[in-house]
Order: structure tokens, then sequence, then C-alpha cells
């Protein structure tokens, strides 16, 4: 009976080295989803086999991304999941904003709305909770700063406006644009949305700062409030910003 545990044992171990192998000859592209997860769990979760722990992943979070997405105690309640491997599934959707932030952090000129839904794509990839963002910019719509101002909707930023107006100034930018995503929802504004902004952009405007817009960004979309005119500024939403208005 020793014998046929050692076996098996050996036979995982071999498992192992071969996917990644194969993973260093060519990367991921041709690798099935669970065969991803698999892998990453190898370094969580020793001497067993993840493969099967892997279906049962996506099968209860329903594909691959919703299980980067889920909260560590969900995935640590997985059968065959440990905390540890619950925390490093965690860990990417969080390691991968930082790495976009490292990137975004070098010049962005964010001057049209196509630039700015790539910005705010990396920036809420993965967020399950509601975040508001500020994205401060000078005359030439160069990104002088991003800020997360709060979790948790609009009601909570709306007793944030003095932080959103003392980030704003402290950098010296003489443009903004607000975003926030709606997780699980869509990316349409609500009415508490659109009176929060227009609150928001009277207050800017008595500090000699532009509102450029603001963005609401759902799993699969990005809409501009202004494009949909609800700020009163007449622009089309995938030309350039004109940053004099």
């Amino acid at each position: 009976m020793a014998e046929t545990e050692k076996e098996k044992k050996s036979i995982h171990a071999g498992h192992r080295q071969r996917v990644k192998e194969q993973y260093e000859k060519a990367g991921l592209d041709h690798f099935p989803q669970h065969n991803v997860l698999e892998m990453l769990l190898f370094f969580a979760i020793p001497q067993r086999d993840t493969n099967p722990i892997a279906h049962r992943l996506i099968e209860e979070f329903g594909s691959f991304s919703q299980v980067f997405k889920a909260d560590i105690e969900r995935l640590a309640a997985i059968p065959g999941m440990t905390r540890n491997a619950a925390i490093l599934l965690h860990l990417v959707p969080d390691i991968y904003r930082r790495i976009a932030q490292d990137e975004l952090d070098q010049e962005w000129i964010l001057n049209n709305d196509q630039l700015v839904a790539q910005f705010l794509t990396r920036q809420f990839y993965g967020r399950s909770n509601e975040i508001v963002l500020l994205l401060c910019m000078n005359n030439s719509c160069r990104l002088l700063r991003s800020e997360v101002l709060s979790e948790g909707g609009l009601s909570a930023a709306d007793v944030s406006v003095r932080k959103l107006c003392e980030v704003a100034f402290q950098c010296g930018c003489s443009h903004v644009i607000l975003a926030h995503n709606h997780p699980g929802g869509k990316a349409y504004p609500s009415n508490q949305d659109i009176q929060f902004t227009r609150k928001l952009q009277n207050v800017l405007q008595l500090m000699g700062i532009n509102l450029l817009d603001h963005f609401i960004v759902s799993q699969d979309d990005c809409v501009s409030m202004a494009g949909l005119g609800y700020l009163g500024i007449q622009r089309v939403s995938d030309k350039a910003f004109d940053p004099t208005f």
C-alpha cells in the first residue's frame, strides 16, 4: 500500500514537471483555462492533484476570470483549496493592476475617450467592489496623478468632495476626470451619479478646475457622461477633448 502511494506521488510530480516544461517552451497560449489554473495552484498546494481543484473552481464561480475576482473566504471554502492557495489566486488581479499602474505612471496624454477607456479598463480590472477614481491632468491633458478616492459607491464619495478638491489642488492640475465602476451592473449613470457629478462640476469651477468627464465602467463597457450630454459639454465622445471649454 505504501508503495502505491509513492507511485501516485511520483506520477503527480512527473505531471507537474511536464506542465512546467510545456509552459517554458510555448507559453500559455495553447493551455486550456483549467490547466492554467492547475499550474498556478502547483505553487500553493504541494503534493496534490490540482487539476480537479481547478475544474471545481471554474464550475463554482462560473468562469476562469471570475475565479480571480472571488474573495479569499469563498476561494478557501472550495474542497481541496488551502488559504495560501486562495490568497495566491486573489493576488493575481492585484498584481496585474500594480503592473499596469507602473506602466501608466509613465507619461500618458489622456486627450480622448479611447485612451481614457484604455487607462480605466486596467485600473478597474478584477475589482469586485465599487471604486471612485480621480484623474488629474495639466492643460495638455497629460496625466499628473490618479487617486482612488473611496470604495463603496458615490454615496461614500459625496462626503469626500473635500478630499477630491484637495487632491486636485495639491497636484496643481487644470482638468480632472472622475470615474467609478459598476461591478456586475451596466455602465450607465444612475440619477445619483448625475446629481453628484453636476454638484462636483460646480464646486470645481469655483476652483478654476474643469471637470472634463465622468466615466462609468462595467465589466465589458466604459461610458462617458459628457458624451451622453449629462454635463452640459458639447462634444462628441470619440473626439479629442477640448480643455478650453
